[in-house]
């Protein structure tokens, strides 16, 4: 059933269904793709009818949110077509995907009907491959409704989460590609100190861009970084054994903030007044993004004998974050550890330690692309690979998370409730290749293709061989699987989920 925008929900309407989803804010894409599925796909059956769609955009209670308003398409068995739906999304961290659910606790939404009047602007999207056209609203602050989630999504299985999680249903969807994101001066840095681009070529020139360019660090290294074991730069050394923050292959560092005043060439040594401590920019201990680094590189959840991850220790906290602004883009910061709630926090850390000429690491997923505008960082390889699709589907890339759509499997269901239809929907859909292949097409770096994988448990597609970066494009399903003995356990090491190839440069 395709039908024009003059038949769209308006927020001023009274919605005949509404779901309410809280947790990862990573995942909130994989919905928004779900959701503006073209209702005319022979494999994949779409939510909304074509034309129908809006989408509000704003925060609440410190979590980003989202409001989808659309008719029902006639298209998915138990939700009746033409129904005015209401889907929320909260996107604080992961736990918040789990706890409430568990605990039957309320967590801020947006509210529907102050939407019309709520927010800052709003254009219309143009339809691109599989996606039909919607409208979009920013800058949407409204009065909040406390509700308690019908669902969660998590980046990790919710046991990493909570404890007791038997009484959820939980259906594994992606595995989203980690990377390792640095400020743009400490890749340029380590450009030039590992002899791939020399310290002259400008900072903004395509040659630091290529795959060939790609600095890398090890694995032990950012292990101790992460566990406040190595806290200074000058611990590393070149291939000189000098300290790298004082090397002969960097020149003297210019004044601060070179981008905006046109300093060049690209790579410098650090501030010497505050470039020796290593600036780390991570996220809140609620996040599902903390937890997968923490998880990944220290073994946290995992074991008893785990290092602490390091604390944050600027004015931050590990808990609620802080003003990344005021506390990070300063002359000479109160400390070199930064929690924030969001990703646009990590983002703005590590631009604003760019500005100031100190090296910092973060972390992010894959779908965040560096940029040559106001948020300065690169992703970098790890024991020599890069975080591309490819080399996570052929197991070399071991930083992946297996995404979670939870839901009480003794939730209450009413006679002629479309819920658990939609949440049905939901689980089956949001890591099928059609939604991602869109989706990732965002997500392209100079290196390579970065993004989400289909679950191997989420998906029946079936890989044909052999597997290339561009048929990954198309086709996005994992090659190793997480499932163990049944059930998600990220802390064991993947296995094989198919044919892979021994032709792994």
């Amino acid at each position: 059933m395709s039908c024009s925008a003059a038949w769209s929900f308006p927020a001023t309407e009274t919605s005949d269904l509404r779901l309410y989803i809280a947790g990862s804010s990573a995942q909130d894409r994989l919905i928004e793709g779900l959701m503006r599925l073209r209702d005319d796909l022979e494999d994949i059956p779409a939510l909304c009818a074509a034309g129908t769609l809006d989408i509000y955009q704003g925060s609440a209670g410190g979590a980003r949110q989202r409001v989808f308003l659309c008719r029902t398409a006639n298209a998915i068995a138990g939700v009746p077509a033409g129904k005015r739906l209401a889907l929320f999304k909260a996107s604080g961290g992961s736990g918040d995907g789990v706890a409430p659910l568990l605990d039957h606790q309320p967590v801020p939404f947006l509210q529907q009907e102050a939407l019309s009047d709520g927010c800052e602007g709003s254009n219309r999207v143009l339809p691109t491959g599989n996606l039909s056209a919607y409208t979009k609203h920013v800058g949407c602050q409204t009065a909040l409704d406390l509700v308690v989630p019908d669902a969660g999504i998590s980046d990790l299985e919710p046991a990493m989460f909570a404890s007791n999680t038997e009484t959820l249903e939980a259906h594994p969807v992606t595995q989203l590609v980690w990377g390792l994101p640095v400020s743009r001066n400490f890749r340029n840095a380590l450009q030039a100190l590992q002899g791939l681009v020399p310290a002259e070529v400008p900072h903004d020139d395509p040659a630091r861009e290529t795959a060939d360019a790609m600095p890398m660090l090890s694995s032990a290294q950012l292990r101790s970084i992460f566990a406040g074991a190595v806290d200074r730069w000058s611990v590393f050394y070149d291939r000189d054994g000098t300290p790298i923050t004082v090397s002969g292959l960097l020149p003297e560092p210019p004044a601060t903030r070179r981008d905006l005043s046109g300093t060049r060439p690209g790579a410098y040594r650090p501030d010497p007044a505050h470039g020796d401590r290593v600036y780390l920019c991570r996220r809140i201990d609620s996040s599902g993004t903390q937890l997968a680094y923490a998880m990944h590189y220290l073994r946290q959840g995992c074991t008893e004998l785990a290092a602490a991850f390091v604390a944050p220790n600027d004015g931050s906290d590990e808990t609620a974050g802080g003003d990344t602004g005021a506390l990070v883009d300063r002359e000479a910061p109160t400390g070199a550890v930064h929690a924030g709630r969001g990703s646009s926090n990590v983002r703005r850390c590590l631009d604003y330690h760019d500005d100031h000429n100190r090296w910092a690491i973060g972390m992010l997923s894959t779908e965040n692309v560096g940029n040559y505008l106001d948020e300065e960082y690169r992703h970098i390889r790890i024991d020599g690979y890069a975080p591309t699709l490819l080399n996570a589907h052929r197991g070399l890339w071991r930083h992946l998370s297996t995404a979670s759509i939870q839901w009480r499997a003794d939730r209450d269901a009413r006679e002629g409730d479309a819920r658990p239809a939609i949440l049905a929907y939901l689980a089956a859909y949001l890591g099928q290749p059609a939604v991602l292949s869109n989706l990732n097409r965002a997500f392209r770096h100079p290196w390579g293709q970065g993004g989400y994988l289909g679950a191997v448990d989420a998906t029946d597609d079936e890989v044909d061989a052999p597997v290339t970066g561009r048929y990954l494009e198309e086709h996005p399903v994992s090659g190793v699987s997480y499932t163990h003995a049944g059930a998600p356990h990220s802390c064991l090491p993947p296995m094989l989920s198919g044919p892979s190839s021994v032709n792994l440069d």
